[in-house]
């Protein structure tokens, strides 16, 4: 394994001796070679066993110390607060209501987390209620967009869409040299059914056409999102002046993961473990991962994407890190996205938002079964 890092020189090779070329740049392609893959890899086979056993050798020492073998704890929902303990002591909406509005006269840390936390309690009891909550967030920080964008994620996680959307316009008007409020507008778009709306705003990030906003880091995200779109609403969108690549009928991803957090700042890692106990860890930190975080922060987005395609069966387990503190009246909050069968008519979508500084020892944010059943399309597909 040679890396860009790593200025050894590379062995000469002769054309004739080169069996294949393979480009792999999925998360589950990347498994096996750690840390040293996390921006892709590409794999050169050669004809002759005495190449073969040259670039064989080096792997296995390069990639020694990604064997899982810890034991973390499954993640626990909401803060962890005062005013939670209270609220879960109520045995009826009413005495509940009681309690939050004696606690909210006090006036002691009426923040962000303070609302989410009650809203997330009170969704038992009344829903409008509890989205009323999250209202007051929109109120007071109307001019913040690092507590606007964690309002939108809890709207999102609540599937209340249009109301996600309204944040979003509000995040642009605030924020229009930045790239992650139009990534997030466009989805909105797409999520509350305006899909030529979605379609035009991601062509025009595709192309960098939006004044003084750099969307380079977010290319792979822009094009997944297009044939989204196309997979499921092709006939209610204008599509053909889009690259012939992006028009395809075949677009499908087992498992996409994405992650968006509402300050680029926040320092955390994210460990991905395979069935086969083989780990892979990103990083979104200053240190390790530096060139990929200050993009983020001139550039104005937080947001990273993971594929699981083709990969080994079984269970995937995904933890958790943070790597930084901060106060709880506007903290950092994570929202993890998980799609399976991306593309496929058979879709499933859920989405958690957690807070980042809570969670300073490593959790496990999700795990699931990964079963490598083949599409229609795939196997119609090989059989042509």
């Amino acid at each position: 394994v040679y890396t860009s890092e790593s200025n050894i020189q590379l062995p000469w090779l002769d054309p004739q001796f080169i069996e294949s070329i393979t480009v792999l740049n999925s998360l589950s392609a990347t498994h096996k070679y750690g840390t040293l893959g996390r921006n892709g890899v590409i794999v050169i086979r050669t004809k002759t066993s005495g190449y073969d056993k040259a670039l064989a050798e080096k792997p296995s020492a390069l990639v020694k110390g990604n064997n899982y073998n810890e034991s973390v704890k499954l993640i626990e929902s909401g803060s962890n607060t005062g005013l939670k303990k209270q609220l879960q002591a109520a045995q009826s909406f009413a005495e509940a209501k009681t309690i939050f509005e004696r606690e909210t006269k006090k006036g002691d840390m009426l923040g962000v987390d303070y609302y989410f936390t009650a809203s997330d309690y009170f969704k038992r009891w009344n829903k409008d209620y509890a989205m009323s909550l999250l209202g007051k967030v929109g109120d007071m920080a109307y001019n913040n967009t690092k507590a606007l964008r964690a309002l939108a994620f809890k709207y999102e996680e609540n599937q209340e869409y249009n109301k996600a959307r309204e944040v979003y316009q509000r995040i642009v008007q605030l924020k229009p040299g930045e790239a992650q409020a139009y990534i997030d507008l466009a989805r909105s778009y797409k999520n509350t059914g305006k899909y030529q709306e979605a379609l035009n705003l991601f062509k025009r990030m595709m192309i960098n056409k939006i004044k003084d906003t750099d969307f380079t880091g977010l290319a792979n995200t822009i094009e997944n999102e297009i044939q989204h779109i196309l997979a499921f609403h092709r006939t209610r969108v204008d599509y053909y002046d889009l690259p012939n690549d992006l028009r395809s009928a075949n677009f499908k991803r087992d498992v996409r993961v994405v992650c968006e957090w509402n300050d680029p700042y926040a320092e955390f890692e994210l460990q991905f473990v395979n069935p086969g106990k083989k780990f892979f860890t990103w990083n979104n930190t200053k240190l390790l991962n530096t060139q990929r975080m200050l993009s983020g922060i001139k550039n104005g987005f937080a947001h990273e994407e993971f594929i699981i395609d083709d990969a080994e069966t079984g269970k995937w387990t995904i933890n958790l890190k943070s790597l930084s503190e901060e106060a709880d009246i506007n903290p950092t909050y994570l929202k993890y996205t998980v799609y399976k069968n991306y593309g496929l008519p058979q879709e499933t979508k859920s989405v958690k938002v957690v807070k980042l500084t809570q969670h300073q020892e490593k959790v496990t944010l999700d795990a699931f079964d990964y079963g490598q059943k083949k599409s229609p399309q795939t196997e119609a597909l090989q059989t042509n």
